[in-house]
């Protein structure tokens, strides 16, 4: 019954047929909890997160991620990989939420052992979508496809797995400002949906229901704006898949970003600013902000202007939002380098100019120096620098240290 239950549990999953997949999950949970066997019980629980981290509500993940910890406690015996799963799973329940440091942590500490692991297929997506956006983040695009090109190499022989890594560089590419390469990739995954087919079947978009066809479609149509923004057909192109039942809720956020950055551009601020203002509201709500962060490129374009900044400014949910976004190092405040960092990033600035180590500063603000090394990390991103001395040399010269 257990093996039922996961494959079927995995088909719906894959399909974003979630509702279906929460009922089999709920059964499947009452069995195994009646038979006590709290591995089983733990991986429901793990799938039920991530299909709460894939609908964008954080609360509802948090709650899973929760109950999967207590059955892992309950586990008679010790399952390291299922350990350092738990481990990815609170790290990227803490990523949707805005802090970055423990994904960052994991990714530098766990993530050797942790793909040489035994991984349910169903489970690998996760990885790749939170461990590919914070790589590329929080490290360098160069980090990102080697972690994506590590992941490539474990599953060599599934053409499936090989489609949703290269998808996710795909992305990875575009958020670096790597068009011409990203196209590349997209192209190199060799299936009927590319830009020609995007642009010629209007209709077929609403109908798609594999989960790597609906990924493809949204990085093309993802390039397709950013190439030609102005195109007649791209605001029914995003309808359409925002009518497409399979797009999963976390998807929509950017497709609904897309949709008030075409509004922008046409002058209608009046609906790009009410597009931004319900997700901004409902990310708050849910808790959620990495999905938006995944938009940067688009919304520190919509944010530039000064009229739906200061619409969203008027929300206390919209500021929230907006403030984690900066706090995390996926938005770039609009006020000059010093306002782009955060307060402990400009402490640790502090710090280094003074001639402090990573290790001492990491004693004297009660953090891992792996998290130091995190922030650093932002911090030379944000200051367009590769050196600490090129930091320090930068900060000294926008007066942000003496």
């Amino acid at each position: 019954r257990g093996s039922f239950y996961n494959s079927v549990l995995e088909f719906y999953i894959r399909r974003r047929e979630f509702a279906e997949a929460e009922e089999v999950a709920q059964r499947a949970m009452h069995h195994y909890q009646a038979a006590r066997a709290p591995m089983l019980a733990f991986y429901i629980s793990l799938h039920q997160a991530m299909m709460a981290l894939m609908k964008g509500d954080t609360i509802a993940a948090r709650k899973h991620a929760t109950l999967s910890a207590k059955s892992l406690s309950e586990v008679p015996f010790e399952t390291p990989n299922d350990m350092r799963l738990q481990a990815l799973l609170e790290a990227c329940v803490e990523y949707e939420g805005g802090r970055a440091e423990p994904l960052a942590r994991f990714l530098n500490t766990e993530i050797d052992d942790f793909s040489h692991g035994e991984i349910w297929p169903s489970l690998m997506e996760f990885p790749l979508l939170y461990g590919g956006q914070a790589m590329a983040t929080h490290f360098s695009l160069l980090a990102a496809r080697g972690f994506l090109d590590r992941w490539r190499v474990y599953q060599i022989s599934n053409h499936a797995f090989q489609a949703m890594v290269s998808i996710r560089e795909g992305i990875i590419l575009q958020n670096a400002n790597r068009w011409s390469e990203a196209a590349t990739r997209l192209r190199s995954i060799g299936t009927t949906i590319d830009r020609d087919w995007v642009l010629t079947h209007p209709g077929e978009v609403a109908r798609l229901v594999d989960r790597d066809d609906i990924g493809l479609l949204l990085a093309w149509l993802r390039q397709i704006l950013h190439e030609q923004p102005d195109l007649p057909q791209i605001e029914m192109l995003l309808a359409a898949t925002l009518g497409n039942f399979n797009v999963t809720d976390r998807q929509r956020v950017g497709v609904s970003v897309w949709l008030a950055h075409i509004h922008r551009r046409r002058q209608d601020l009046t609906k790009a600013r009410a597009i931004l203002l319900r997700v901004f509201e409902d990310a708050a709500r849910l808790g959620s902000v990495a999905p938006l962060a995944e938009e940067k490129l688009f919304l520190a374009d919509l944010l530039d202007n000064k009229r739906i900044s200061e619409f969203l400014g008027a929300s206390a949910s919209a500021r929230q939002v907006i403030r984690k976004l900066r706090d995390s190092g996926h938005l770039s405040p609009v006020s000059g380098i010093r306002s782009e960092l955060s307060r402990r990033e400009n402490k640790i600035l502090v710090m280094i100019s003074e001639g402090a180590a990573n290790k001492s500063i990491a004693v004297m603000l009660g953090v891992s120096e792996a998290t130091v090394k995190f922030h650093l990390g932002n911090v030379y991103r944000k200051l367009g620098c590769r050196t600490r001395q090129e930091a320090i040399s930068t900060a000294r010269a926008a007066g942000i240290v003496g």
